[in-house]
């Protein structure tokens, strides 16, 4: 077993007191009271007002590209609208984090748009009928369209240059579109190409940084501007930064890490050992700065990733890097992000046992 004072030393080498802290209270000020059913309603600590506007500013801005953009299809407004966030929200790189900071994260575009086509959306007799159920204490019921997986594999494989490319080069492969078969097109360009434009003022941002972590998330920030992630770093910072603009932007719930966090980042662990890009002590950490952003953004249910499970060929998938992902979840205690763990008749007794030791110490947030 190991003693108290070795588990003091591993957990120190994942994360300082004083980034675990600094990372807490990016989202919610720990020391202000917190609604976890509203809890985009918030903002951290403060980002400098230069790099962007505040919400109310950029409320203002949405409302007035809604006047602009009536008749056309919803799907390409809530591009534009997307990519108005993207161009002038507030942004941080800092000295006690490997992630970026995105400072209006709250949703915005719902009361502009989504909230009023959801109402556009339901008959009378639905309208009546949800107000039965909410007055009554029934049930609470709304519209839920809003839950998807990115395919992560892809978005890794060919990075946001590599996916824009192949939406055009697809798009200009077809002829006789229709409109609503080019706004198609269209809004997934504009929001690739949005996505481009905020990666691009972030790496602006952090050359300016003082902070010890810059160079390394300067080369990731690049990397992925540029191209397909290159490390373990550049596919943690890209699925980061894809899952916040999803999830808290473009309001679509990114409901997974990774088709299975191990799984995605396989790739990256072995050619990071065997190049010596990064060790695994430092891959360790950069796991440890990634996970504790969802504990910090505190989503009511928890936001769910899975481990193990089987390839194409039926073959068990775990692996070192499966126990390396469950060793920072159990040092740093957490119980978000949660768990799902894949199992098979060829899981391996040792990471059953493991997961099992992780519920038996109180970190209970995991599914087989």
């Amino acid at each position: 077993m190991r003693s108290d004072a070795g588990k003091k030393r591993s957990e120190t080498m994942l994360i300082s007191d004083a980034d675990r802290n600094f990372i807490m209270n990016k989202y919610h000020r720990q020391d202000e009271p917190f609604d976890p059913f509203h809890r985009w309603d918030y903002h951290g600590y403060g980002f400098d007002p230069s790099t962007g506007l505040d919400d109310s500013r950029m409320k203002a801005g949405l409302e007035e590209l809604r006047e602009s953009t009536v008749g056309e299809p919803h799907a390409l407004i809530k591009a534009k609208g997307f990519a108005y966030i993207l161009d002038n929200m507030r942004i941080d790189v800092s000295p006690n984090d490997y992630f970026v900071g995105l400072y209006n994260w709250g949703r915005l575009l719902n009361e502009p748009f989504v909230r009023k086509w959801r109402e556009e959306a339901l008959r009378e007799e639905d309208k009546e009928f949800i107000s039965l159920m909410h007055r009554s204490g029934a049930a609470e019921i709304w519209l839920d369209v809003d839950h998807f997986v990115p395919d992560w594999d892809q978005l890794l494989s060919l990075g946001v240059p590599g996916l824009l490319q192949r939406i055009k080069r697809v798009r200009d492969g077809k002829t006789g579109l229709s409109p609503a078969q080019s706004a198609f097109y269209e809004t997934m360009i504009v929001e690739y190409e949005a996505l481009l434009r905020l990666l691009s003022r972030l790496a602006d941002f952090c050359k300016k940084s003082e902070s010890p972590k810059k160079d390394r998330v300067l080369a990731a920030l690049e990397n992925i501007r540029d191209g397909a992630p290159k490390t373990t770093l550049d596919a943690l910072e890209l699925m980061y930064i894809f899952f916040m603009v999803s999830e808290y932007v473009d309001q679509f719930q990114a409901r997974s890490l990774g088709n299975g966090l191990d799984h995605t980042l396989r790739r990256f662990y072995y050619k990071d050992l065997a190049d010596g890009t990064f060790t695994k002590d430092e891959i360790a950490s950069f796991l440890a700065y990634f996970m504790l952003q969802f504990p910090a953004i505190g989503h009511p249910q928890g936001h769910p990733f899975y481990l193990g499970g089987m390839d194409e060929l039926g073959r068990d998938t775990s692996d070192e890097l499966t126990f390396l992902i469950l060793d920072v979840y159990g040092e740093l205690d957490l119980y978000n992000p949660k768990i799902q763990v894949k199992i098979n008749p060829d899981t391996p007794d040792g990471l059953i046992d493991k997961v099992l030791k992780l519920i038996r110490a109180g970190k209970t947030s995991f599914m087989f």
